[in-house]
């Protein structure tokens, strides 16, 4: 989801500065695990396989709201989650609460959490509270935890070095880790060469994390057994990136350094109920003259968008060995180049459930956000324009021309 979505800072104060981490917390009873990760004590329902049957038709999701000041001015009725989806494949049963609204998760990064829940039983204590709010208890579809945009894996956690505050919205996820190990666990990292403290501060920072989210899913499995639960963009998005060979796509035959470092969180993919990895859309895919269109910046021919749609999905797969795999997908580009923001083309959604449903996903969630009027504007035109008749064509492709609209 978009950084700017609202995130609750909890009790600690703006004034803070990054070094000077509040005194007075009670730290001692964090305790990071081997290197082989923590074990987790926290009890919730078993997790059966889901492995879908070859008859279970591809599923498309909508998942669509606005923002809460909108709802206010309209009288306290949410116009997008309104949208009449009969005549259409797609249907409401699935969910994507932000991180903001599910326990004690800290988008500043997760040294915010070590501070404020060290043992993890506010976390868990505000899970009870926030998940009866969100979910209910009769839900059977995918809920899907939108924790970002620090990750579980240190090498794919993003750093932008800052000298801003501990609880600020400024990107250094590692360095706020390390100077969380550095003032409050010096014994861990004194004595150590920079190379040998840096094991410790990738060591310590998983270990916390995959506790965390292995806390996350056993609490709301618990409360929601019937729900089926899983985490927003893991396997993490992959383009074109330096952990695989030049000129590959995405994740390309899956053999590359980038597969191997998701092997490393497999404890998730053996946990989760499903699996949804982020698809939206950032390059357009153009239906003629793609030899010309690639010229153009953010512009790509259907076999190169092919090509990266098809690896995350393939990799997707592999890691759930069974489970669904649900990506979730958009009605507008995100992306920096002239189209941001501009509606997702009939076409390209078309090409979209296409290869997901040819490469072995379930389904697909379509996430979308308003915020203002003109929003809701866009997205009327979005639903009515380019989105359900992508959906009616997609359907009876690919489920036959007998499936339901």
């Amino acid at each position: 989801m978009p950084a700017s979505r609202h995130v609750s800072l909890g009790n600690v104060r703006g004034f803070i500065r990054k070094r000077t981490i509040c005194t007075g917390i009670c730290l001692s009873a964090l305790v990071f695990a081997s290197a082989s990760g923590p074990v987790v004590t926290y009890t919730g329902s078993s997790n059966p396989k889901m492995a879908a049957a070859e008859s279970t038709p591809f599923r498309f999701f909508l998942v669509a709201s606005a923002d809460q000041p909108l709802v206010d001015a309209l009288g306290g009725v949410d116009p997008v989650k309104g949208v009449d989806v009969r005549q259409s494949p797609f249907d409401k049963e699935a969910q994507v609460p932000p991180g903001w609204r599910l326990g004690m998760y800290r988008r500043q990064g997760p040294h915010m959490i070590a501070l404020q829940s060290p043992t993890l039983s506010r976390h868990l204590s505000e899970l009870e509270r926030d998940v009866p709010r969100i979910v209910p208890p009769d839900f059977t579809g995918p809920v899907v935890i939108d924790y970002e945009p620090w990750w579980a894996l240190w090498e794919r956690t993003p750093n932008t070095p800052s000298a801003g505050a501990v609880d600020a919205l400024d990107g250094d996820y590692k360095d706020d880790w390390r100077d969380y190990i550095n003032e409050h666990k010096p014994h861990l990292v004194q004595g150590l060469s920079p190379e040998q403290a840096e094991t410790i501060y990738k060591r310590t920072y998983e270990s916390f994390v995959r506790t965390f989210l292995l806390a996350t899913y056993y609490k709301c499995k618990q409360l929601r057994p019937r729900a089926q639960w899983g985490f927003y963009n893991y396997p993490q998005v992959l383009i074109v990136s330096d952990l695989t060979p030049p000129g590959v796509q995405g994740y390309g035959d899956l053999t590359h350094r980038a597969s191997r470092l998701n092997d490393e969180n497999g404890w998730l993919y053996e946990t989760v109920d499903f699996v949804a990895p982020r698809i939206y859309p950032s390059r357009m895919v153009v239906e003629h003259n793609p030899t010309t269109a690639e010229r153009q910046a953010g512009r790509i021919s259907r076999s190169v968008h092919e090509a990266w749609l098809s690896s995350m999905v393939r990799e997707s797969a592999r890691l759930a060995k069974g489970k669904p795999v649900y990506p979730l997908h958009s009605a507008i580009y995100y992306t920096r180049h002239d189209f941001e923001h501009q509606p997702v083309t009939q076409f390209h959604h078309e090409e979209v459930f296409r290869v997901l449903s040819e490469n072995g996903a379930a389904g697909v969630i379509i996430w979308h956000a308003v915020k203002d009027r003109d929003g809701l504007d866009q997205w009327n035109s979005l639903w009515q324009n380019q989105l359900k008749p992508a959906g009616i064509n997609a359907n009876r492709s690919i489920n036959g021309p007998g499936s339901g609209s």
